[in-house]
Formats: C-alpha cells, structure tokens, sequence
C-alpha cells in the first residue's frame, strides 16, 4: 500500500470484508486552537504567525483518522453551547456521524502552542463541562442502542465532570454480552476499572500505562511486555502499548513484538496517539493482520506528527513511512 486518499485506502472495508460499524466515544471534546509561534515567552505577549482552529479531545481524533482513511464513523459524547455547535458543524463537513449529546454546559476551548524555536509544543487543557446524570443517561441511551453485534466501539479520552469514572467500565460490560468489541485509550481510574472489564483491545500511553499497572519507574521493554500479557484472558485479544519515539508494543497470548516509526521532523505531536488508534483500527478491519495493522498505523502517527494541524493530510503518501517501520519480536516470559 504506497499511497493513501481519503477515498482509496478501505473502498472495500464496508461492504466486502466486514459489516462492522465503528463507533467512537469522546467524552471530553473540545474545541482546539494550535497556534504557531516564533518563540514563547511567559510572563510576556505572545503573537502567533499562524492559528488553526479544529474539534479536538480523543475521540474526534480517531473520528477524524477514522474518516479521512475513508470508513464511516459514528461518535458520542457531549457537546454544549457556542464550541458545541462549531463540534457539530466539524462532523458534518468532515462526514462524520454526529450523535453527541446535547448538555447545558459548555464544551471546553484547549490552546496548543507551538513553539518553532526549540519546537517545543505547550499544550492548556481546559476543564471540561459538567454533565448531569440524566444526559449521561441520554448517551448511554444513544449508544446502546445504536449497537450491534461486531460493531467497534472505541472508548477515548478524560471523563468530564458529573460523569462516574466507572463509565466506560460500565459500556463494556453492557457491549460484551451483544459481541461489540471494545477498544479502550484513557487513562488513572477510568483505564483500571475498564481493564477489569475484559475489553478487546486495551491501548494506553506509557505514563497511562504505568498508571494502569501502578508504577512510579519507567518500565523497561521486557517489563511492559510482561505487564501487558497480565491483562489478556477469553475476552482481551490485545495490549498495545504506545511507547512515543521508543516505538508500539503490541502483546498478544502467542505474541509480542515491538514497531519503532522512522524518524521524522517533528512539528506538531499532538493527537499522534488518535492518528495511530484510528489508523490501526481501519487497517485491522480490511486485513485482520495485527502487525500489517500496527505498521500502517505508525506510518499515519509519523505523518501526524509531522505536520502543524493533526490527522493524517490528504493525498499525504504514507506508502514510504509505512514501509520504514520495522518490526522486532520480543522474548516475553511463557512465549
């Protein structure tokens, strides 16, 4: 695969090779402001040369890496007042299926500044809005209902407020009885009690990581490797460990092994790790090849990182990073 359009890569993905419909959960949107800069200076003014203004938090990052590779996708979650309607109008220009719930509050604004001389990226995350019980209801509601046996459900990003940190525990104990299958990418409290559950895949960072197994050192290869295969059973088929510039190590019951990007100018890093969740779970679902998966998936985080606004740039050719990803198995005790 040498070349990637928003048309040409999964023309196929719907209708010949799985019925699937995937559906991403992003509870804590956002409207983003990347602003580029000459240098940053605090305690002083600041003047951007360029802004770009774009729907951001996780799930509409993996939306978006989603529809660009050419799938339809459905998201969730909660928009409300002025940024909540520019969150919608997003999804629609980009085709996005737009089932968020509306809530009284408003969606958050998060500011990333990029700095061009020591290309250092600031990023300021706004508390996200409160939610009431009743639109979390709304949304469970929409979700569960909405699904079907062999949907992909990705489960992405921070919990806003008023929303339990058990929730997406909670959806995947509901989707695993219907045969959805569960991907899940958060983090502290909400990334422990999901493990638990027994999703399909479960895809953490590494300082997620290091939450989710509890510890304070970073972990070495052979110990993220060992750690993850704790975590699979009947159910989770996967660990897939995003470890930054040290590469992705995926850890399956017969399997581990680690992918290492090339190396890339550095622009922008931001939503890297919802490029590559978006752009793995494409791939998996038109080649049902793991590895061919975790490949793609880091050419499309190299091209992301690369450039000033996240996603993957149409008529980007990804074919050249793809093909510099190598592959290195790794020795995992009871392998």
């Amino acid at each position: 695969m040498s070349f990637v359009s928003c048309t040409d890569i999964t023309r196929a993905t719907r209708n010949e090779v799985t019925q699937a419909v995937i559906r991403v959960v992003g509870l804590n949107a956002s409207m983003d402001r990347t602003q580029r800069m000459v240098s940053v200076h605090l305690g002083e003014v600041n003047r951007s040369t360029h802004t770009d203004v774009y729907a951001g938090g996780k799930g509409l990052g993996v939306a978006r890496a989603i529809k660009t590779l050419g799938p339809d996708v459905v998201v969730y979650g909660f928009v409300g007042g002025i940024t909540g309607r520019f969150l919608r109008q997003t999804c629609e220009a980009l085709g996005i299926e737009d089932r968020q719930t509306e809530i009284q509050g408003e969606t958050r604004i998060c500011n990333i500044l990029v700095d061009d001389s020591t290309s250092q990226v600031t990023v300021l995350n706004e508390k996200g809005p409160w939610v009431s019980e009743a639109e979390v209801e709304k949304m469970l509601l929409a979700l569960l209902g909405d699904c079907e046996e062999g949907d992909i459900v990705v489960l992405s990003g921070s919990i806003p407020s008023g929303v339990p940190s058990s929730i997406y525990r909670q959806m995947i104990e509901q989707l695993n009885p219907v045969g959805v299958k569960t991907i899940v990418d958060t983090s502290g409290i909400p990334l422990r009690e999901s493990a638990t559950a027994k999703p399909w895949i479960i895809k953490p960072n590494l300082s997620e990581f290091q939450e989710l197994i509890g510890s304070t050192d970073i972990p070495s290869l052979k110990t993220v490797a060992e750690e993850s295969r704790k975590f699979l059973n009947e159910s989770t088929y996967a660990v897939i460990v995003t470890l930054g510039e040290q590469g992705v190590i995926t850890v399956l019951e017969n399997e581990c092994f680690l992918a290492k990007a090339p190396k890339v100018p550095v622009v922008n890093p931001t939503a890297s790790g919802d490029t590559f969740l978006g752009a793995f779970v494409v791939d998996l679902l038109q080649s049902g090849d793991m590895k061919n998966s975790v490949r793609f998936a880091c050419g499309c985080a190299a091209a992301n990182v690369m450039n000033f606004s996240p996603g993957i740039p149409e008529r980007f050719d990804i074919g050249p990073l793809v093909e510099q990803v190598t592959i290195e198995e790794l020795e995992v005790m009871g392998l």
